[in-house]
């Protein structure tokens, strides 16, 4: 884990001097204090709902993976709660999809790259501003800590932008060499 300054949001270290690009909305879901809220620069703890199209991939292989990692299960108009918590460096992210618990860690690797851990393995993300949000592609991968090799990654793609009144469009899928499409999730959160 790389160390950084617990007064700067993660997402804010990991995207340097692209943070001040993204619309205010996004840097507020990761973290960043409204101006006039005479808080620090960041928010400790946050907590977000709406509701998401889950879609899994038609490939048995794909669903077999959906059922192993116990990812959300499919639907339309799912209802979701996220909270977001700091912890000395890095942060957990508890979401629930209907009534489908996923748990991840989040934190900056020492290459300063986003790392997601859940179960064995450790997703490692380069971030980039995009339109006012923030884009994510998969660059690495581990599992039990012993780096995969890139012809074994998946394919994970992930946008959030800023939208209405505040809230945060949200868009995630996962692809795998042989089975397609595995898992996509996309809808809105706002602040609970």
């Amino acid at each position: 884990m790389r160390p950084r300054n617990p007064q700067i949001p993660l997402f804010a270290a990991a995207l340097g001097a692209e943070w001040g690009l993204v619309a205010e909305a996004v840097r507020r879901f990761h973290g960043e204090a409204a101006p006039a809220a005479g808080a620090t620069a960041w928010s400790p703890a946050r907590a977000f709902h709406g509701t998401m199209t889950v879609t899994w991939g038609a490939a048995p292989s794909a669903r077999l993976l959906c059922h192993l990692l116990r990812l959300p299960a499919a639907g339309e108009g799912v209802a979701v709660a996220l909270t977001i918590t700091p912890d000395a460096g890095h942060e957990h992210w508890h979401r629930t999809f209907g009534a489908s618990l996923f748990r991840t860690r989040q934190w900056l690797d020492a290459s300063g790259r986003l790392a997601e851990s859940f179960g064995p393995f450790a997703l490692l993300f380069e971030l980039s501003h995009a339109a006012g949000g923030v884009r994510y592609r998969l660059s690495g991968m581990r599992f039990c800590g012993v780096p995969l090799p890139r012809a074994l990654l998946p394919r994970v793609e992930a946008a959030e932008a800023a939208g209405p009144a505040g809230q945060v469009l949200v868009e995630v899928g996962a692809w795998v060499r042989g089975a397609g499409l595995v898992l996509r999730y996309a809808g809105v959160v706002a602040a609970s």
